[in-house]
């Protein structure tokens, strides 16, 4: 007959047996666990975000594409007869020029809408004092405030200062000619 050490030793090890399988199960339910993390977490912040609206550096594309089109410096254009003058197809293929005019260095805007027309505009935030913008698909961007408007009508959509687009300035048209009062530019005043 087995001594009673013996019968506890057999029921121990019994209770053993089950609760190492129980472990195991558990320990193999945490592993899957953390590899699923592992790889959601990859995929969610450590992946390369390719073809994301945003992501893409400053570049000149179509304003219809849904690109970022930055400005180009021009070199100060001439006057003639009390107009600035400047090149439309400069404007058509940089999508969006700035230059400052006058003693005053006025900055003066120019770009080409959604529907094609070229709008030409002092290139001033005026409650946060930037000269700079950039286009984001169908939308000018202050670079300093992110306030934006629409392109075609300089409507505000968001941001800060959507009360005070830039200014716009009347513009002739004449073959490659685009042309803005001079008057205009040399008197300009911020509204705020």
């Amino acid at each position: 007959m087995a001594s009673i050490r013996e019968e506890k030793r057999a029921k121990f090890e019994a209770k053993g047996k089950g609760s190492g399988r129980r472990t195991g199960w558990v320990a193999g339910l945490v592993v899957m666990a953390l590899l699923a993390g592992g790889v959601l977490g990859y995929w969610t912040f450590f992946r390369p975000q390719q073809g994301i609206a945003g992501n893409d550096p400053v570049k000149s594309v179509s304003a219809t594409g849904g690109g970022t089109i930055a400005m180009t410096d021009l070199t100060v254009p001439a006057a003639t007869d009390g107009r600035i003058v400047l090149s439309a197809a400069t404007i058509r293929e940089k999508r969006m020029v700035w230059f400052a005019y006058g003693e005053k260095k006025t900055p003066v805007l120019a770009y080409v809408a959604p529907s094609g027309k070229i709008v030409t505009a002092i290139s001033m935030c005026e409650p946060c004092r930037s000269d700079r913008f950039h286009i984001e698909g169908d939308q000018l961007v202050c670079n300093a405030c992110g306030t934006r408007w629409t392109l075609e009508d300089l409507k505000g959509i968001s941001g800060g200062c959507p009360e005070y687009p830039p200014e716009r300035l009347d513009n002739q048209i004449a073959g490659d000619r685009v042309t803005i009062d001079e008057k205009a530019v040399l008197e300009w005043k911020p509204r705020v």
